[in-house]
């Protein structure tokens, strides 16, 4: 066992570059970590609105329906990245219900692959 002699209380368990970090220091990076998440977690979740800024679904007085059918680019089970490898998984959109699983987003990238194989043999 390692035994630290005289643990300064002003700086925490975290290593950077050698250095070890002030809890201040620690504190404002997990924070900023915070702010680059909830970026990506606010691209996520318009990227199912139309151009009205509507969810599929919601009140839409700019829908002939008056419902809106969401954004027409990027539909429920639209595939619109893979894993490293590409092989592995597939992300696509998942039913409304489900947006905000993680797990929702990912699919069987070799499920696409057969997929996309098919159709280009029809076509």
């Amino acid at each position: 066992m390692i035994e630290i002699s005289n643990p300064d209380p002003n700086k925490s368990n975290t290593w950077i570059g050698g250095r070890q970090l002030t809890w201040q220091e620690k504190c404002e990076r997990l924070e900023a970590e915070v702010r680059l998440l909830h970026g990506f977690a606010q691209i996520v979740n318009d990227m199912s609105r139309n151009e009205f800024g509507r969810h599929e679904g919601d009140y839409d007085t700019n829908d002939p329906t008056g419902v809106s059918r969401g954004n027409p680019h990027h539909r429920v089970g639209d595939v619109f990245g893979y894993s490293i490898g590409g092989r592995r998984r597939a992300y696509a959109r998942p039913e409304r219900a489900r947006e905000g699983d993680p797990d929702a987003w990912i699919i069987d990238a070799s499920d696409v692959v057969k997929s996309n194989d098919s159709e280009a043999d029809r076509g």
